[in-house]
Protein backbone atom coordinates (compact mmCIF):
# COMPACT_ATOMS: atom_id res chain seq x y z
CA UNK A 1 0.00 0.00 0.00
CA UNK A 2 1.20 3.48 -0.97
CA UNK A 3 2.74 5.29 2.67
CA UNK A 4 0.47 8.07 3.72
CA UNK A 5 2.37 11.36 4.33
CA UNK A 6 -0.48 13.54 5.85
CA UNK A 7 -4.16 13.08 7.42
CA UNK A 8 -5.21 14.78 3.86
CA UNK A 9 -3.28 12.25 2.31
CA UNK A 10 -5.67 9.65 4.39
CA UNK A 11 -8.66 11.69 3.90
CA UNK A 12 -8.56 11.55 -0.08
CA UNK A 13 -7.48 8.08 -0.27
CA UNK A 14 -10.91 7.11 2.40
CA UNK A 15 -12.93 8.58 0.24
CA UNK A 16 -11.65 7.32 -3.18
CA UNK A 17 -11.34 4.15 -2.44
CA UNK A 18 -14.46 1.90 -1.67
CA UNK A 19 -12.07 -1.21 -0.88
CA UNK A 20 -10.29 0.97 1.91
CA UNK A 21 -13.71 2.30 3.49
CA UNK A 22 -14.87 -1.57 3.51
CA UNK A 23 -11.21 -2.87 4.96
CA UNK A 24 -11.58 0.23 7.69
CA UNK A 25 -15.59 -1.19 8.51
CA UNK A 26 -13.97 -4.65 9.06
CA UNK A 27 -11.03 -4.54 10.88
CA UNK A 28 -10.31 -0.60 11.64
CA UNK A 29 -6.95 -1.57 13.46
CA UNK A 30 -5.36 -4.04 10.94
CA UNK A 31 -5.95 -2.05 8.25
CA UNK A 32 -4.24 1.27 9.99
CA UNK A 33 -1.44 -0.73 10.58
CA UNK A 34 -0.97 -1.57 7.12
CA UNK A 35 -1.38 1.85 6.25
CA UNK A 36 1.72 3.24 8.76
CA UNK A 37 4.33 1.26 6.13
CA UNK A 38 7.97 3.43 6.55
CA UNK A 39 10.44 1.92 5.01
CA UNK A 40 12.29 1.91 7.99
CA UNK A 41 10.40 -1.22 9.31
CA UNK A 42 11.42 -3.31 6.04
CA UNK A 43 14.16 -5.74 7.04
CA UNK A 44 14.94 -6.36 3.21
CA UNK A 45 15.70 -2.63 2.46
CA UNK A 46 17.72 -2.89 5.66
CA UNK A 47 19.45 -5.92 4.48
CA UNK A 48 20.30 -4.57 1.05
CA UNK A 49 21.72 -1.47 2.56
CA UNK A 50 24.12 -3.30 5.02
CA UNK A 51 25.27 -6.00 1.94
CA UNK A 52 25.65 -2.69 -0.46
CA UNK A 53 27.93 -0.99 2.08
CA UNK A 54 30.16 -4.48 3.15
CA UNK A 55 30.63 -5.00 -0.37
CA UNK A 56 31.74 -2.09 -0.94
CA UNK A 57 34.20 -1.89 1.92
CA UNK A 58 35.73 -5.65 0.67
CA UNK A 59 36.24 -3.89 -3.01
CA UNK A 60 37.82 -1.30 -1.53
CA UNK A 61 40.29 -3.52 0.68
CA UNK A 62 40.67 -5.46 -1.88
CA UNK A 63 41.34 -3.05 -4.17
CA UNK A 64 43.81 -1.31 -1.91
CA UNK A 65 45.98 -4.35 -1.35
CA UNK A 66 46.10 -4.56 -4.91
CA UNK A 67 47.35 -0.99 -5.66
CA UNK A 68 49.75 -1.74 -2.67
CA UNK A 69 51.25 -5.16 -3.97
CA UNK A 70 51.60 -3.69 -7.61
CA UNK A 71 53.14 -0.50 -6.24
CA UNK A 72 55.95 -2.70 -5.26
CA UNK A 73 55.57 -3.42 -1.66
CA UNK A 74 53.84 -2.07 1.48
CA UNK A 75 54.34 1.93 0.52
CA UNK A 76 50.86 3.25 1.40
CA UNK A 77 52.09 6.41 -0.03
CA UNK A 78 50.77 4.82 -3.60
CA UNK A 79 47.21 4.58 -2.87
CA UNK A 80 45.04 7.11 -3.56
CA UNK A 81 43.52 8.90 -0.29
CA UNK A 82 39.97 8.93 -2.12
CA UNK A 83 39.50 5.25 -1.33
CA UNK A 84 40.67 5.64 2.05
CA UNK A 85 37.69 7.97 2.36
CA UNK A 86 35.18 5.91 0.58
CA UNK A 87 36.45 3.04 2.80
CA UNK A 88 36.01 4.85 6.11
CA UNK A 89 32.95 6.44 4.81
CA UNK A 90 31.06 3.00 4.10
CA UNK A 91 33.02 1.76 7.08
CA UNK A 92 31.39 4.47 9.54
CA UNK A 93 27.85 3.80 7.50
CA UNK A 94 27.74 0.40 8.70
CA UNK A 95 28.83 0.82 12.20
CA UNK A 96 25.94 3.49 12.34
CA UNK A 97 23.52 1.29 10.97
CA UNK A 98 24.60 -1.69 12.86
CA UNK A 99 24.79 0.13 16.30
CA UNK A 100 21.95 -0.16 18.70
CA UNK A 101 20.15 2.99 18.47
CA UNK A 102 19.66 5.20 21.67
CA UNK A 103 16.44 4.13 24.12
CA UNK A 104 14.33 7.34 24.81
CA UNK A 105 13.74 7.61 28.56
Amino acid sequence: MKNIQSFEDFQNRVANDAQLQTDLKNDPVGTLQKLNYTPQSDPWLFRGVVYSLGFAVLIIVIGVMVLMIRSGGLDDTKVPTLLTALGSAAIGALAGLLAPSPKQS
